[in-house]
């Protein structure tokens, strides 16, 4: 991912890359000179970036591993430093919510990344759901395949399927409902045996149940062999709308023998590139709101982020415990019961119609 981001950054007209950290200083020289940022413009730890370099750059975007995440998103808020950081935000809740509650008290901008709200086929769908083109959603379902397979070691360390993968789409289905969901429940399986010894998932099913009765169902693989398997589909009283595939091209081959097209594209650089250029811009708007309205303002805030990693762990939870139903009582999510706000609400109509019913009976 962090080859990814130099390359966008290097190419943006909106930011620059300004610096970079690296502690291989190999591939931290291969990078400066990739990128032209020259020699001097490199570091081997955060730390030695912040207090020799830091007057060079305004922000941070954050490719570590996940373990990382909260002590780099510690040190850059307390050198009043924007921060990107890659999903998940920290290894926890708890730490996620710190490194919120650190960067609002710095006043500098935390931008999550959860790629698909920046993709044009997604976002388009988000805005037919929002604009009632469908009417009442009343199902989703969520295709996740990865491809190609990660390794092994990766999948034991740090690969959990429903933190790593299903994540993107909890959120992206949260976003455009408006809502999270009331109950949770997962399922997993283990095809390679290292895995079932560490009681790490390859393959998983998701479920959220919603207030209103929506259901959405992800599934979820780490490995397609034919290619990054990314869908969805809304369905609605009204209609349906899905984001597809998109194939590495368009042309269709017909003949006595059938028809047959080209593969999916290859994996998540090729697919979300432009949204990846699209974040580069969500980022930059979310540093200039927070500078002038004071406060955090990056398009994904810190109780909807802390939702998505309960949900998550729900589903995780979920699938080591007999796939049995979580409650949001229980993970701490959405509720069916109505806010104390809600409430207020409906005891002031009562009244107002008893009060009615009673003028009317005088």
């Amino acid at each position: 991912m962090g080859a990814i981001r130099m390359e966008n950054l290097s190419c943006s007209s909106q930011a620059s890359l300004a610096h970079i950290v690296d502690s291989d200083t190999l591939n931290a020289a291969q990078f400066a000179s990739h990128f032209r940022v020259g020699p001097e413009s490199t570091s081997s730890s955060l730390a030695e970036a912040l207090e020799n370099h830091g007057d060079s750059f305004d922000a941070v975007w954050v490719a570590a591993p996940t373990h990382l995440h909260k002590e780099m998103i510690h040190q850059c808020a307390a050198a009043k430093k924007h921060v990107a950081v890659e999903k998940p935000v920290a290894m926890s809740v708890e730490d996620t919510a710190a490194c919120y509650d650190i960067c609002e008290s710095e006043n500098v901008a935390l931008h999550c990344s959860f790629q698909r709200r920046s993709d044009p086929t997604y976002i388009a769908v988000h805005d037919g759901v929002k604009g009632g083109h469908i009417g009442q959603v009343q199902s989703i379902h969520v295709v996740f395949r990865d491809h190609p397979g990660p390794p092994i070691e990766f999948l034991k360390t740090g690969g959990d399927i429903f933190h790593d993968l299903a994540v993107h789409d909890i959120d992206y289905v949260c976003w455009v409902l408006g809502q999270q969901p009331v109950a949770v429940m997962g399922m997993g399986a283990s095809q390679h045996p290292d895995l079932v010894q560490e009681g790490i998932h390859d393959l998983a099913l998701v479920v959220l149940r919603f207030a209103d009765g929506c259901t959405c169902t992800i599934d979820l693989s780490r490995h397609a062999p034919y290619g990054y398997d990314q869908r969805t589909e809304f369905c609605g009283q009204d209609g349906v709308l899905q984001v597809q595939n998109p194939q590495i091209n368009s042309a269709v081959y017909m003949s006595s023998e059938g028809t047959s097209s080209s593969l999916l594209q290859h994996s998540f650089p090729e697919r979300f590139e432009a949204a990846y250029k699209a974040e580069i811009s969500d980022f930059v708007l979310g540093v200039q709101q927070t500078r002038a309205n004071g406060t955090n303002s990056c398009s994904v805030d810190k109780e909807h982020v802390c939702g998505v990693s309960r949900v998550a762990e729900a589903a995780r939870i979920s699938a080591l415990e007999g796939s049995r139903w979580i409650s949001a009582e229980e993970f701490g999510g959405a509720s069916d019961r109505p806010s104390a706000e809600e409430l207020e609400a409906q005891i002031a109509e009562l009244q107002q119609q008893l009060a009615q019913r009673q003028q009317q009976a005088m």
